[in-house]
């Protein structure tokens, strides 16, 4: 909002960069543009290392003096995660990307077996109750990450052009 209504014409977005900013998405392309970054870092992770370093700075917005994300959710989905086998990523609890991870295997693996009811009962359905879920624990989540990541809708082969519009970028203001 404060980029919108700046003095001068040059410092303000154009309309649509406005119009295609994450505000105005529903849950659904939200949650899409977590599980796209999660699936965009692991694969080009050379090229996205300065954005992770972005969007990990904001870090004390979503932990606080824990530091760490952990701790934020309920005991049911805490314990699914540290009692995770083997063969399955293991989470410290620590960074966001890790966390935008965690949201990404769970959202794509919910139907799963591996999954158990207490844990889909607690995280909801995606996209509407799961993305509930995470944006209660974590409501700057979207907002970090979009402003983290909007160097890469330079590059199509990103995958996260579709989510931004012209080369006008925003600020993170907490």
């Amino acid at each position: 909002m404060q980029s919108m209504t700046a003095n001068h014409a040059d410092n303000r977005p154009p309309a649509q960069a406005v119009l295609n900013h994450h505000i105005f998405w529903d849950k659904k392309k939200s949650l899409n543009f977590l599980v796209d970054v999660s699936n965009r870092t692991k694969a080009n992770s050379r090229n996205c290392g300065k954005c992770k370093t972005a969007l990990e700075a904001k870090s004390k917005i979503f932990y606080g003096a824990e530091k760490a994300w952990l701790p934020h959710l309920c005991p049911v989905v805490q314990k699914y995660i540290k009692d995770l086998p083997e063969q399955f990523v293991k989470y410290k609890g620590y960074s966001l990307m890790e966390l935008i991870r965690l949201i990404r295997n769970l959202h794509n693996h919910i139907s799963e077996k591996q999954v158990p009811a207490k844990v889909k009962d607690a995280i909801g359905v995606p996209p509407d109750a799961f993305f509930d879920y995470w944006i209660e624990k974590f409501p700057f989540l979207v907002a970090a990450t979009y402003i983290a990541f909007q160097d890469m809708k330079q590059d199509p082969k990103s995958g996260l052009d579709q989510y931004y519009t012209g080369k006008f970028n925003f600020e993170f203001l907490k």
